[in-house]
């Protein structure tokens, strides 16, 4: 009985994350998608923000995504106009990846419309359950961080 009850907590928990993703991902996407851009993108311009000249394995390293998927949407970002790729000076094997001004300006309607998203997915939850929410979703990272 105990285990069942394990078993059908831990798929709910599952399931709201996935369902919260996606209907995130539908809201962005449903506002934005003139732009041509989905949300591992805007991640990958976001860091390019954070991280002025950064390469694609930082991008792989910090946002888990793969090489491959990572240099296909860094070709589209540059096809779009959104970032430059430039040969490394100290590394000639390395691309420095940079966001042009249509890059950088498509990151504050991107957080207006995440702000937007989370104003409403945290509606009439209070400042301190907000904080909890946080701290018990960290806490769920960093218990599977290092799981294989």
């Amino acid at each position: 009985m105990a285990n069942e009850i394990e078993n059908n907590y831990a798929r709910e928990i599952s399931r709201y994350i996935r369902l919260l993703y996606l209907q995130r991902r539908r809201y962005i996407n449903a506002h934005i998608s003139h732009k041509k851009i989905h949300g591992s993108m805007f991640t990958m311009l976001i860091f390019l923000k954070n991280h002025p000249g950064a390469n694609q394995d930082m991008l792989c390293k910090d946002l888990r995504i793969d090489k491959s998927n990572i240099t296909r949407m860094c070709h589209q970002l540059e096809n779009m106009g959104y970032i430059t790729r430039e040969q490394s000076q100290q590394d000639k094997r390395r691309n420095v990846l940079k966001l042009t001004g249509k890059g950088e300006s498509v990151i504050p309607e991107y957080f207006a419309l995440l702000t937007e998203w989370h104003n409403a997915a945290t509606e009439g939850m209070s400042v301190q359950e907000r904080e909890t929410l946080l701290k018990l979703l960290a806490r769920m990272m960093d218990n599977i961080e290092d799981l294989e």
